[in-house]
């Protein structure tokens, strides 16, 4: 049976007072250890919680954003979320713009 995401998608079902629901929290979550996410806009507020998620996971991240300085303070943070971490924080980088992305990244 494959998953209802699709092959990276995952399913959490909460098991509530006088319910049948399976508890299967991240049971379909790809492992992400030893993998590098690249996210753009992760030093802000949504982005930021998605690659401390995957860093908890054990991911490693790359971080690009348009703001330098919240993008770097972004890759410190990850770099002693756990104690193998790594971050790396592109800031300057405005991705709505191609040229901007491929001469800083």
């Amino acid at each position: 049976m494959s998953p209802p995401f699709g092959k990276m998608g995952f399913s959490v079902s909460l098991r509530l007072p006088g319910s049948l629901l399976p508890v299967e929290p991240f049971s379909r979550v790809p492992p992400t250890y030893d993998r590098v996410v690249f996210c753009t806009g992760g030093a802000g507020t949504i982005g930021s919680a998605q690659v401390r998620a995957l860093v908890h996971l054990r991911a490693n991240a790359c971080i690009v954003g348009r703001n330098v300085e919240k993008t770097q303070q972004m890759a410190v943070e990850i770099g002693t979320a756990r104690p193998e971490s790594r971050g790396l924080g592109i800031g300057g980088v405005d991705v709505r713009n191609l040229q901007s992305l491929e001469k800083d990244v």
